[in-house]
């Protein structure tokens, strides 16, 4: 699994994930779960970290 994109400024990253369409799948909320783990991991614990899905197909971004 590859992060899509990480929106960086200096204490707060934004994670967003490309989807095609369906950003209900339980999967993807997992998926995030772990990107999420993983930046904490590398930058530390104070950072701020947003996650967001984005639907390609119908151009909506959800919040996770």
């Amino acid at each position: 699994q590859m992060i899509d994109e990480i929106a960086d400024a200096e204490n707060n990253k934004d994670i967003i994930d490309y989807k095609t369409k369906n950003l209900d799948d339980p999967h993807y909320i997992e998926q995030l779960h772990t990107y999420r783990n993983a930046i904490r991991q590398y930058f530390g614990e104070n950072i701020a970290i947003e996650t967001y899905l984005y639907s390609i197909i119908d151009g909506v971004y959800k919040s996770i």
